[in-house]
């Protein structure tokens, strides 16, 4: 057998298509691409892979810029709300800022000697002026004396013996008042809860 790409064999013709075997003279226009001595479905292959890589390449740069883009928000944000948190933070000081110096009054009327009622009644102006505020921001007190029990709302400081066996688990005394804001519990009461024995 000879190295020629092209055999005669009882009238057929054979044609070796590989193009690393073929012969200069093999090669047509329609079947290879340009000297490169590659099939044009290799060139074409390559060309796409080519535009491909191009597109990949600009996708990974808009990606970045995007990310770049994203991390500087996100700082912005990040400075905004901190401003914001501490504008809210000034307006909450200064709304007890008033309660402040009516304390400071009425520690004045009581060193003075003056009338305990009046001390008594000043003091007790300033406490419903907190809740007032504390009301402002969405706190309120929650009633709980004659309440039954609940511990997502009460804390059991001591239980209290009870004859009525209508009042077991019921609150009889509250130790410390409890607050929420909205439904969700700020500070639970501090409770005395009857059980009848």
């Amino acid at each position: 057998m000879s190295d020629n790409t092209s055999y005669q064999t009882r009238g057929f013709k054979i044609r070796d298509r590989r193009f690393w075997v073929r012969q200069p003279e093999d090669e047509s226009a329609d079947e290879t691409s340009g000297s490169t001595g590659k099939p044009t479905y290799v060139a074409q292959l390559e060309a796409k892979l080519a535009q491909q890589e191009q597109l990949l390449s600009e996708y990974a740069e808009l990606h970045k810029q995007s990310r770049d883009e994203l991390d500087g928000i996100r700082g912005r944000i990040g400075r905004e709300m901190s401003k914001e948190n501490e504008r809210d933070r000034r307006k909450v000081i200064i709304e007890f800022l008033d309660i402040l110096d009516n304390l400071d009054r009425a520690l004045e009327s009581a060193k003075s000697g003056d009338d305990v009622g009046s001390v008594v009644h000043g003091v007790t102006m300033i406490r419903d002026m907190v809740i007032t505020k504390l009301e402002r921001f969405g706190v309120r007190r929650m009633k709980a004396l004659g309440q039954g029990f609940n511990p997502a709302k009460h804390e059991a400081l001591t239980v209290v013996p009870s004859d009525d066996p209508a009042q077991n688990g019921c609150i009889v005394e509250v130790i410390r008042e409890g607050y929420c804001i909205d439904e969700e519990t700020l500070r639970p009461a501090s409770v005395a809860v009857a059980r009848h024995s």
